[in-house]
């Protein structure tokens, strides 16, 4: 029973870093539009606020400036 338990605690704990890997970008490690769904749909206030910032072209910054500036560029 001690190995079954130790295999369910792995288990668990695999099964929360996916869950976790899957909600976040890795890039930048804010969470995506996933961990924004599920916010929504488990909220229960009405008068939430939501800001969508878009950066078009962040290729073009990267390869003009360096991936570490479109990345400060991304979490910012």
């Amino acid at each position: 029973s001690f190995f079954f338990f130790i295999a369910v605690l792995v288990a668990a704990i695999y099964v929360y870093l996916l869950k976790r890997s899957l909600a976040t970008d890795s890039s930048t490690g804010f969470e995506n539009h996933i961990a924004l769904e599920y916010l929504l749909k488990k909220s229960n206030s009405h008068h939430m606020q939501l800001a969508v910032v878009w950066v078009n072209e962040i290729e073009d910054i990267n390869s003009f400036y360096g991936t570490e500036i479109g990345d400060k560029v991304m979490k910012n």
